[in-house]
């Protein structure tokens, strides 16, 4: 069994490797450093405690966390797709809109042209 199975020892890991203290996690959570210790070895944590560790951490504990596993993996993977196909799709709407403006602007400029050369006449 991976030591990082329980959701207290990845938050720990995580904690550690952005160099977050016992001591500071402990003001947030508003409770003693030795109590932050028994946090560590917990497989659950109150939504509370864990909506802090998501601010200190500056990242989304629960989905990185149970997002590694079934069936939050699959949901995740799913919607990763949807969204990489609809990124896909404006991003070939972009550049239709972008030659599109370049098209129009070149004309503008040829019209601009065709008027200042017809003034000099």
């Amino acid at each position: 069994m991976d030591e990082l199975d329980d959701l207290g020892r990845y938050i720990q890991s995580r904690l550690r490797a952005k160099g977050i203290t016992d001591l500071q996690v402990a003001k947030a959570l508003n409770i003693s450093p030795k109590t932050v210790q028994k946090i560590y070895p917990l497989k659950d944590i109150y939504s509370e405690r864990l909506s802090v560790f998501c601010e200190l951490l500056e990242e989304n504990v629960f989905l990185d966390y149970y997002g590694r596993s079934e069936p939050l993996k699959s949901i995740l993977n799913k919607e990763l797709k949807e969204a990489q196909k609809l990124l896909k799709t404006k991003d070939e709407l972009l550049d239709i809109q972008r030659k599109y403006i370049n098209k129009l602007e070149a004309e503008v400029q040829d019209n601009a042209l065709a008027h200042r050369s017809k003034k000099k006449k």
